[in-house]
C-alpha cells in the first residue's frame, strides 16, 4: 500500500511541477488550481478520488489553493 501512495505522490508532484514550469515560462505564478474530482460512489472512482485528494494535499503544501470541480455524469 505504501508503494501505491508513493506513486500517487510522485505523479501529483510531476503534474504540479509541469504546471509551475508552464506558468513560470509565461511570467505568471500559480495561486490556485481547479482539481476535477469524482465522489467515490463506486469502486471505479476510488482511485480517481484518491489521486485528486493527493494532488490537493501537494498543492496545499506548496501554498496553492486547491478548488474541487465535480463533473456531472
Amino acid at each position: 500500500m505504501e508503494h501505491i501512495l508513493n506513486l500517487h505522490m510522485r505523479a501529483a508532484e510531476t503534474v504540479l511541477d509541469a504546471v509551475g514550469e508552464a506558468a513560470g515560462s509565461q511570467g505568471m505564478s500559480v495561486c490556485r488550481i481547479t482539481v476535477p474530482r469524482r465522489i467515490a460512489t463506486s469502486s471505479d472512482y476510488r482511485p480517481v478520488d484518491a489521486h485528486a485528494r493527493e494532488v490537493a494535499a501537494v498543492l496545499e503544501s506548496r501554498d496553492i489553493e486547491p478548488r474541487f470541480h465535480y463533473p456531472r455524469g
